[in-house]
């Protein structure tokens, strides 16, 4: 344990919101492989000038994840 005075930024959020954190564990992974997917579901949909879609924050349109294979429920009951 450190001193008060010894703490920083990173230290403080760690033991506030984390203090058990590690790298190897499952939310962390989980997180990661999300967080990476995403970010390449947005780069490939400004590959593929689909570009985002305007009524979702940040989100790829429809027809670009139809492509991915993804589900979509709407496409399941109406088009299948």
């Amino acid at each position: 344990m450190k001193a008060p005075r010894d703490y920083n930024f990173c230290d403080f959020w760690t033991a506030t919101f984390c203090p058990n954190f590690s790298m190897l564990a499952f939310p962390f992974v989980i997180w990661l492989i999300n967080t990476v997917l995403y970010i390449a579901t947005l780069i490939g949909a400004r590959v593929k000038l689909y570009g985002l879609d305007d009524r979702v924050f940040l989100g790829v349109k429809p027809e670009f994840l139809n492509n991915l294979q993804a589900n979509n429920p709407w496409e399941v009951r109406y088009n299948a």
